[in-house]
């Protein structure tokens, strides 16, 4: 995301949560296109590892979104400066597509422009109003059910799998749904009456938006969906989900997980029959997100890049440059005198050191020995 005027935008932000951190209520809150957020006091870490990041603010709207913003003003190839998440409340009401749309125009309003955008996280799911969450507990708990999840690497080659990580939750005696898969995978299953009314904002949105009455009796089947599989069917941004989301589901529902109608032949288990209830479910995904037209889910190209394939490239430019300009090259000893030459003049009065330096912080990669850093910023 790149900011129109990051100072005016940061300064607002700091008095707002400084105001915060103070406790002063009203001197927290920000508004922009009509709508008011609230400033968080702090900030949030995001990422793992090397590619941990943080976000000095957080924005928390009125109406569900929530926007993380980076003490950066300008982009970077692969780092995020800013997050955006909505509540699945919101998303109830108003639906995917409209809420990115939202999303848009308040980034917009802030005086920013979204270069890039990438999706971390997906929650797809559909509701069965009527049906008891026993009718796929039951067959689940029994075994009936074929699955591409996997628990241990000795299922690495299988092509169907009927032992999978999975949990069993219940109520008391009663079951009230299960799970299937790791973090960056999983279904879940789960009576949404229950679930929905312990929030009263949850069951109100589910009834009016999704429903249209009032049950006693419904069933939620979700896949939550990260970055890397993501990445693996082939979606990058919003709108690569959107495109594809139909693919996606029909092949989570069909292919990765499925109920059976009885016990599964671990040989043979593809001739398995599915489960009447479940038949219902992936009806329901096909009716929401569309029937899908079978497009190729191609996983995507690794951004991530060695240090030595910079320098690979790096060399390949000045080829490439020398070409284009008609320089004559008569060996490697001229080439890199004529490169040194023509990079020396790009230069200029720029301070590589600093920036080096710079770019260092900006990855998390500064080394533990500053002493050869030692240069002003």
């Amino acid at each position: 995301m790149r900011h129109s005027d990051f100072d005016a935008l940061s300064t607002e932000l700091d008095a707002a949560r400084k105001a915060a951190e103070d406790g002063r209520e009203g001197e927290d809150v920000v508004t922009f296109n009509g709508v008011r957020f609230l400033v968080r006091p702090s900030g949030a870490g995001a990422g793992k590892g090397q590619k941990r990041i943080y976000y000095r603010w957080q924005l928390q709207s009125e109406n569900g979104l929530l926007i993380q913003l980076m003490n950066r003003e300008h982009p970077h190839r692969t780092m995020p400066n800013a997050s955006v998440r909505a509540t699945s409340v919101l998303l109830m009401q108003f639906g995917a597509d409209r809420v990115w749309q939202e999303a848009q125009s308040l980034v917009e309003a802030m005086g920013c422009t979204i270069e890039r955008n990438k999706l971390s996280r997906v929650d797809a799911c559909v509701d069965l109003p009527e049906m008891s969450i026993n009718a796929l507990c039951t067959p689940y708990v029994a075994g009936h059910c074929v699955t591409r999840a996997r628990a241990h690497s000795v299922f690495e080659h299988e092509d169907h799998i009927v032992s999978v990580e999975s949990a069993v939750h219940s109520f008391g005696r009663e079951m009230s749904g299960f799970v299937v898969g790791q973090d960056e995978l999983k279904l879940r299953v789960y009576d949404k009456v229950r679930e929905a009314n312990l929030v009263p904002e949850k069951i109100a949105a589910v009834v009016l938006c999704r429903w249209g009455y009032w049950t006693s009796t419904a069933t939620r089947v979700e896949f939550q969906i990260r970055r890397k599989p993501l990445k693996d069917f082939g979606v990058d941004t919003v709108a690569d989900w959107f495109a594809k989301r139909a693919e996606i589901c029909d092949y989570l529902c069909t292919q990765w997980f499925r109920l059976t109608s009885g016990p599964v032949d671990r040989d043979h288990a593809d001739r398995a029959e599915t489960l009447a209830e479940w038949l219902l479910v992936q009806q329901a995904f096909a009716a929401w997100a569309g029937k899908p037209d079978y497009i190729c889910l191609e996983s995507l190209v690794t951004e991530e890049c060695q240090p030595t394939n910079l320098l690979q490239q790096a060399l390949g430019l000045l080829v490439s440059y020398f070409a284009r300009t008609g320089t004559k090259i008569a060996s490697n000893k001229a080439f890199l005198e004529v490169a040194d030459q023509k990079l020396s003049k790009q230069i200029g009065p720029r301070n590589l050191a600093a920036e080096v330096k710079r770019r260092a912080l900006e990855l998390g990669l500064l080394p533990t020995n500053f002493k050869e850093f030692e240069t002003d910023l």
